[in-house]
Formats: structure tokens, sequence, C-alpha cells
């Protein structure tokens, strides 16, 4: 086998790199970094990913003193346009409890985006169709502790003419008429 083979995480990584390089990049910028030696960009490199990255998250809630749990990165890209939203009660009951939510979306309803999902959806919010605006988005593949122990998960809200991030509290009931997972359409 060669040495410059990749091995399974670095390959992961550059892939990623590559779904994710910004695309609008100036020429004079690429065309810099395009002719600097394979020292200067190694150097670079080594540099960059020699650290840990300082958050996944925009909206870290590490900083606030929240522990991270749990965090469900995939499916990674998505695509607004690929989501269905989708409720978590079962016919005839109008509510149901935080844990049980988590546990449905995650084995039954193969509904488990997370923070990283929110924030994407965020950033992109004008693509979020409008008849979802009636709804809180719920994202239970992330679940922070909070410092006094409860559990919490991202919610996207409508309000004031704009979608928000916020928690919504496992101890809590989430309701049928006013909550929704998103998962990625079912293939046909």
């Amino acid at each position: 086998m060669s040495d410059k083979a990749l091995n399974a995480a670095t390959l992961e990584l550059t892939q990623r790199i590559q779904v994710h390089f910004p695309r609008d990049i100036s020429l004079d910028v690429l065309g810099a970094w395009n002719s600097c030696s394979r020292e200067i960009l190694s150097a670079r490199l080594t540099k960059l990913f020699g650290e840990m990255p300082e958050s996944v998250f925009l909206c870290d809630m590490s900083q606030e003193g929240w522990t991270l749990l749990e965090d469900a990165c995939e499916p990674w890209p998505i695509s607004v346009a690929d989501l269905e939203p989708v409720s978590f009660l079962k016919e005839g009951k109008d509510c149901i409890g935080g844990e049980e939510m988590v546990r449905r979306s995650r084995e039954e309803l193969h509904a488990n985006l997370g923070q990283r999902h929110a924030e994407y959806l965020l950033e992109n919010q004008h693509e979020i169709p409008e008849e979802l605006r009636k709804f809180v988005l719920v994202f239970t593949g992330t679940i922070w502790r909070l410092g006094g122990g409860g559990r919490g998960v991202p919610c996207l809200v409508w309000g004031g003419g704009r979608w928000r991030l916020d928690f919504g509290w496992l101890v809590s009931d989430f309701r049928r008429s006013g909550c929704r997972l998103l998962r990625p359409h079912k293939a046909s």
C-alpha cells in the first residue's frame, strides 16, 4: 500500500471539506493559495488540523454551561426540499412526553435531525415552506443537559417574521397541533 493512501478518517474529512468548501471565494484569493508551495500548504493545514475546532454549532450552549449529551450529524448535507414534516403522536393522542418523543423519533419515525441541521435551516430560512410556520420544528438528534440536570432539544420557532432557535425541555409534553419533526423524504 502506498504511504500516500488516505486512512478512512482523513478521507472522510477531505470529502466533507470538498462538500462544504465556500463557493464565493474570490479568484484572487484562490489564485494566491494555488500558487503556494507544497511546504506552505502543508504547514498551514497541519496547524489548522492540529487543533480541535472551536465549535460545531453557531449557538454553542456549552458556552452557557450546558453539556452536550448527544449529537446526530447524519444525514449531511441536507436540502430543505428533501425534508418532510412528520407528527410524532400516535393516532388519537394529543400530547407526548419529551423522552418518549425522542425515542419514537429515532426508532419509529427515522426523524433524528440535530442542531446542526436546525442551524442550517436557520441560515437558509427563506427555503423553509411557509406552511411550516404554524409549527415548532423539533430536532431530537441533539440533546443538551442544563447545569441543573434538565435535558433539552433544539427547536425552530416562527415569530416576528423570522425563524429563531430555541430549546424544548424533555420534561415537558409536546403537543400535536404545535410541533413537527423533520426527516428526509422516504425513497419511493
